[in-house]
C-alpha cells in the first residue's frame, strides 16, 4: 500500500497539516471519547492504531489514543506524575 508521503493519490491521514489539534494539547489531553472522534473517518486509522501501539509514541493523538510519556492518556491517573504539567496549563 502507498503512504501519503510517497503518492499524493494515496489515503491521506486526516491528522495531515493539523498538528495543533493533535499534537499541542492545551490542558488536559482527550478523553478516550474525544481521542477516538478526532480520529474516526480516518482512512488509515486502523494502521496508525496498529503503529501507535506498537511503537508508544511520546506524545499527542495517534490512532483514536492520547498519548503522554508513552503511556495512553485515559489509563493515567491525575496523580501520575507525568499530569503534572497539565497544573502549569490551567
Amino acid at each position: 500500500m502507498a503512504t501519503a508521503v510517497d503518492d499524493e493519490g494515496a489515503p491521506q491521514p486526516l491528522c495531515a497539516g493539523r498538528s495543533a489539534e493533535f499534537m499541542d494539547y492545551e490542558g488536559y489531553p482527550p478523553s478516550e471519547d474525544e481521542a477516538k472522534a478526532m480520529c474516526a473517518g480516518c482512512p488509515l486509522l486502523e494502521q496508525c492504531n496498529l503503529n501507535a501501539r506498537q511503537q508508544l509514541p511520546s506524545w499527542g493523538v495517534w490512532g483514536g489514543i492520547a498519548w503522554i510519556d508513552r503511556r495512553q492518556a485515559h489509563i493515567l491517573k491525575p496523580a501520575d506524575p507525568r499530569w503534572s504539567w497539565c497544573e502549569n496549563e490551567t
